[in-house]
C-alpha cells in the first residue's frame, strides 16, 4: 500500500495549483472513505482516477469547475475511436469525483446527471492476448539468454519468480507489489491477498510448479526495511509502474507484445483447460462476478476439437 500512496503523492504534485483546492479533498475522501464512499477506495482505484484525471482532464477544466461537461467531453475526443478503456476511465474519474462534489454542494447534480447520459460504444472487440504455459516457458527461455550485467544472477532469479508468480496465481499487478512477507504462509503453502479490489482480501496456494521458483528467489532476497516479498537488487520496492514497465519489457523482447494483465488470463484458461471448475477460479482470483471470471476464459479452438474425438 505504501508503494501506491507514493506514487498517488507524485500524481497530486504534478496538479496545477489552481486544481488543488479540489484535487486534494477528493483524495482525502476515497482514502478515508467519506462520503459518498460506503469504506476506503482501494489504492489502485485511486491511482486510476487520478491518472484519469492528471493526463485527460485537467488540461481541459477550468479551476472554477464551472465547464466541466465540455471538459469531459473534450477529453475523451481527444481519444482515438480505438481507446474504449481510456475513456471508459475517463468517465469513470469523472463520475467518481463528481459525486463527492455533489455531496459538498460545490457542483450541481445537473451536471452529475448529464455525464450519466454520455454512453460509450466499443467499436471492435477487445484485443485480450492470453498467455499459455507454453509462451511463459519461452518468456522465461528469454531471461536465460537476456544480458543483465551486473548482480546478474539475483535479477534472472527475480525476473523468473515474478513470470510464474503472475502465471501461477492469477494475482493483479497491484496485488503482487503490495505483497509482503507476513502475508506468505509457506508451511501451508499459501499466501493472503491483502485489501485488494473493493477492499476485500483472500487466501491464494502457491502451486507446486512456482515454489522452486519463489524458494530460490526468497533465499537471495536482499536485506531492506521494505518487509515486500517482491525487491530491486538494492532493497527497494517494486513499484506497480516499476513491475509492468519491468515484466512488459521482458515479455516484448521475448516477442509477446502483452501486458500483465494477460498472465491473469492466461491462468484462468491454464486451470480451466485442466478442468478446475470456474468457481474456484472465480475465488483465487478474486472476481465478484461469476461471469467475469468466465469472460477471461479463451479456450483454443484446436485444442477443443481436438478434445472433441474423444468425448
Amino acid at each position: 500500500m505504501l508503494m501506491l500512496n507514493n506514487t498517488i503523492t507524485r500524481l497530486l504534485s504534478r496538479v496545477p495549483e489552481e486544481h488543488v483546492w479540489h484535487m486534494n479533498p477528493w483524495y482525502s475522501a476515497m482514502n478515508s472513505g467519506e462520503t459518498p464512499y460506503p469504506k476506503p477506495c482501494a489504492d489502485n482505484s485511486i491511482r486510476l482516477n487520478f491518472s484519469a484525471f492528471d493526463v485527460h482532464i485537467l488540461k481541459h477544466l477550468k479551476s472554477d469547475l464551472s465547464n466541466y461537461v465540455e471538459a469531459i467531453e473534450a477529453a475523451m475526443n481527444n481519444c482515438s475511436r480505438e481507446q474504449f478503456s481510456t475513456k471508459k476511465n475517463i468517465l469513470f474519474a469523472a463520475k467518481s469525483h463528481l459525486k463527492y462534489f455533489v455531496k459538498k454542494k460545490k457542483i450541481d447534480e445537473s451536471v452529475l446527471k448529464e455525464i450519466d447520459e454520455i454512453k460509450l460504444k466499443r467499436i471492435q472487440e477487445p484485443k485480450q492476448p492470453v498467455l499459455s504455459l507454453k509462451d511463459v516457458k519461452r518468456i522465461i527461455e528469454h531471461t536465460e539468454r537476456k544480458s543483465y550485467r551486473q548482480l546478474e544472477y539475483y535479477n534472472r532469479q527475480l525476473d523468473q519468480a515474478i513470470i510464474w508468480f503472475l502465471f501461477y496465481t492469477g494475482v493483479r499487478v497491484s496485488e503482487l507489489s503490495n505483497l509482503t512477507l507476513e502475508c506468505l504462509d509457506l508451511d501451508k503453502d499459501r499466501f493472503k491477498v491483502v485489501n485488494s479490489k473493493g477492499g476485500k482480501s483472500r487466501d491464494i496456494g502457491i502451486n507446486q510448479d512456482l515454489r522452486p521458483y519463489l524458494d530460490k528467489y526468497l533465499d537471495l532476497r536482499p536485506k531492506s526495511q521494505s518487509n515486500n516479498v517482491f525487491l530491486l537488487s538494492d532493497g527497494r520496492s517494486l513499484t506497480v509502474d516499476r513491475l509492468e514497465k519491468r515484466i512488459s519489457k521482458i515479455c516484448k523482447d521475448a516477442g509477446f507484445n502483452t501486458g500483465l494483465h494477460q498472465f491473469r488470463r492466461g491462468m484462468i484458461t491454464h486451470y480451466a483447460n485442466k478442468s478446475v471448475p470456474i468457481p474456484h477460479l472465480q475465488r483465487i482470483a478474486g472476481h465478484s462476478s461469476f461471469s467475469t471470471t468466465l469472460a477471461y476464459y479463451k479456450p483454443d479452438e484446436e485444442e477443443i476439437l481436438r478434445r472433441q474425438v474423444n468425448w
